[in-house]
């Protein structure tokens, strides 16, 4: 084999080499689509967020730029809601919910609402009041229609729902019963 045959041969494995590594790099980048800046997750689109999921051991990390990207385009806040609820405590989507009511795009329907607000209303007031506040809002002033039972009934079993909700539960008359006084005595 002559020199200039090997060094064609050299010239076209390594073209390819540099083709499939370019290639690599392209696919790679497309399909990451993650920004870290500062030290801090910057999501380009809405749709990141669930591409920062699969990468973070905590959540927090993509949680703040959730917040960080629902404050620049808070139109967004419902779905942030929806998925802040499929990838973490379902309490932790309420934020993102009562924004959303705020801007009159609120949907008491919705399955993720009433996890979440279920989820919130079993938390210590004590530790996180305004998500606990924020819950009550959804619950029993936008979609009382929906999720004012809902509400009942888990003050019925959980302690913290019931210290929680019983108050409003009360001048809704929808607790009774046991409940009711447990409700008086708090």
């Amino acid at each position: 084999m002559s020199n200039s045959s090997i060094n064609k041969k050299y010239i076209s494995n390594t073209n390819l080499f540099f083709i499939i590594i370019i290639g690599f790099i392209v696919i790679s980048n497309t399909s990451s689509a993650l920004l870290v800046k500062d030290g801090k997750a910057v999501l380009e689109k809405l749709d990141d967020y669930e591409v920062c999921q699969t990468r973070d051991y905590s959540g927090n990390f993509c949680h703040d730029a959730l917040m960080d990207w629902v404050e620049k385009t808070p139109a967004d806040a419902f779905t942030a809601g929806k998925l802040t609820r499929k990838h973490m405590n379902h309490w932790g989507a309420i934020p993102f919910f009562d924004k959303a009511w705020k801007l009159g795009q609120g949907k008491c329907e919705d399955s993720d609402v009433k996890l979440a607000v279920l989820s919130a209303l079993t938390q210590s007031s004590t530790n996180r009041k305004v998500v606990v506040d924020q819950a009550l809002d959804i619950s029993l002033n936008h979609c009382e229609k929906q999720m004012g039972q809902d509400v009942a009934n888990l003050a019925k079993t959980n302690d913290e729902a019931l210290k929680n909700s019983c108050k409003i539960l009360m001048s809704k008359k929808l607790l009774t019963g046991v409940s009711a006084k447990k409700c008086s005595k708090i």
